[in-house]
């Protein structure tokens, strides 16, 4: 795949969740917006390594 291929590609996923977001919220995202659910994600992502690695504990973490 092309990277112009994955560009089109993204702009239509982005389209699709800007649909869900009106739907759902009332209003599309803002890149801030955006940017601000990326860095929980990782944050959260980021836990769940830690807990694989014993340095901390989530009860039932493989379900």
């Amino acid at each position: 795949m092309k990277f112009k291929d994955l560009i089109s590609k993204a702009l239509v996923i982005r389209a699709t969740y800007g649909e869900y977001e009106e739907k759902t919220y009332g209003k599309r995202w803002t890149k801030e917006n955006t940017a601000e659910d990326f860095v929980g994600d990782v944050g959260d992502l980021m836990n769940l390594v830690l807990v694989k690695q014993g340095v901390r504990q989530i009860e039932e973490i493989d379900k």
